[in-house]
C-alpha cells in the first residue's frame, strides 16, 4: 500500500506568519522528519527544500531564488504556455516584496528521483492562489524544480468579516501546518511495475511530461488553445497507476 505520511512542520511562510530564517526549533523539526521518513522516497526532503527555497526568496529576491533552484530545462507554465525558466528569469528584476508560499501536499516516487508539491501562495498585494511544482533529485537530499504552475483564486475569497469570525471560505494562515506526504509503492519482484501510461493525443492541446527513474511516478502538463493550463500526475499503488493530482487552471495567470 502507498504510504501516507503526515508531516507536522512549523512553516512560517505566508504573510501574517513570523518572518526571518527558521529558528533552531524549526530546523530540529525538519531534521526529525527527515530522520524518521522511510526509504529514499521521503516527502520531508521536498518540504525542507521548499522551506529553504522560500527563505532564500525573502533573503535574495524572488526571481533570484527561482533561478538558483531551477533545474536545467525548467519550465514556467504561463498564460501563453510553458516558457524556458532560464530565459524568462534572466529578464526579470526582483520585486521589492516577495510572494509567500506554503506546500500542503507532496507526492514522491519510491526512489525519490521525482516529486510534486502543491500548496498555497499569497502575493504582496494580499491575493491568494495555488501552485504546483515538479521537483527532480539533483543529489543526496537535494532537489531542483523543473516545472512551475501558479494561478490566483478566481474569484478571490472574501476579506475577513468585521466581527473577526471566520467564514467557511476564508483562508486561515497559521504558523503550523500539517503537510501530507504520499510515497509511491516500491517495485516488487512478485508485482512488476506497470508500463508507463500512454499520453492521450488531444487536438489543439500541447503537452509533455516525464516519469521517475523507477517508473513509479508519472506526470504531464497540458496547454489548450484558449490558454487553459493543466497538470496531471499518477503514482503506482498495488501494481496499478492511481491518480495523484489533476489540476486545471483557466487563462488567468499569477506568474
Amino acid at each position: 500500500m502507498m504510504r501516507l505520511i503526515g508531516l507536522a512542520i512549523a512553516t512560517a511562510f505566508l504573510a501574517g506568519c513570523t518572518g526571518g530564517a527558521p529558528s533552531g526549533a524549526l530546523k530540529k523539526r525538519i531534521d526529525r522528519a527527515l530522520a524518521i521518513a522511510p526509504g529514499a522516497g521521503q516527502p520531508s526532503k521536498v518540504v525542507a527544500t521548499e522551506v529553504a527555497f522560500e527563505r532564500l526568496a525573502r533573503e535574495t529576491g524572488q526571481w533570484s531564488a527561482f533561478s538558483d533552484y531551477a533545474a536545467t530545462g525548467a519550465l514556467i507554465h504561463q498564460q501563453d504556455g510553458p516558457v524556458s525558466a532560464a530565459e524568462w528569469l534572466s529578464r526579470q528584476g526582483n520585486p521589492s516584496e516577495t510572494a509567500r508560499w506554503n506546500p500542503r501536499s507532496v507526492w514522491i516516487s519510491c526512489d525519490g528521483s521525482l516529486a510534486l508539491s502543491k500548496g498555497r501562495f499569497r502575493t504582496p498585494a494580499g491575493e491568494v492562489g495555488d501552485f504546483v511544482r515538479v521537483w527532480q533529485s539533483s543529489g543526496p537530499n537535494e532537489y531542483q524544480w523543473k516545472y512551475h504552475l501558479a494561478a490566483l483564486d478566481n474569484p478571490q475569497p472574501p476579506p475577513p468579516s468585521p466581527s473577526g469570525s471566520a467564514s467557511e471560505n476564508e483562508i486561515r494562515v497559521t504558523a503550523f501546518d500539517t503537510i501530507q506526504g504520499f510515497v509511491a509503492d516500491c517495485p516488487k519482484r512478485d508485482l512488476p511495475t506497470p508500463a508507463p501510461m500512454a499520453t492521450p493525443l488531444i487536438d489543439g492541446v500541447e503537452q509533455a511530461g516525464g516519469i521517475s527513474r523507477d517508473r513509479t511516478l508519472q506526470w504531464r502538463w497540458e496547454h489548450d488553445s484558449d490558454g487553459g493550463r493543466r497538470i496531471v500526475a499518477h503514482y503506482v499503488e498495488g501494481g496499478e497507476w492511481k491518480l495523484a493530482l489533476d489540476e486545471s487552471k483557466g487563462p488567468a495567470s499569477a506568474d
